[in-house]
């Protein structure tokens, strides 16, 4: 995922805005990254060497 931030005049910093942007956004996109993550982690445990777990 990548999140291009142009910072504007008047904003204290990047990670203010990053914090902004999570609290205007976590809430709508929250239950599909953990369907993300939840598919990933099963196509890994598919198809992952047993002898080298998932970090």
């Amino acid at each position: 995922m990548h999140l291009h931030i142009h910072i504007l005049p008047g904003h204290d910093s990047e990670q203010t805005l990053l914090a902004y942007w999570f609290s205007l956004t976590y809430s709508c996109i929250a239950e599909q990254m953990v369907q993300v993550h939840e598919y990933v982690t099963f196509i890994a445990t598919r198809t992952c060497n047993h002898d080298n777990p998932h970090d």
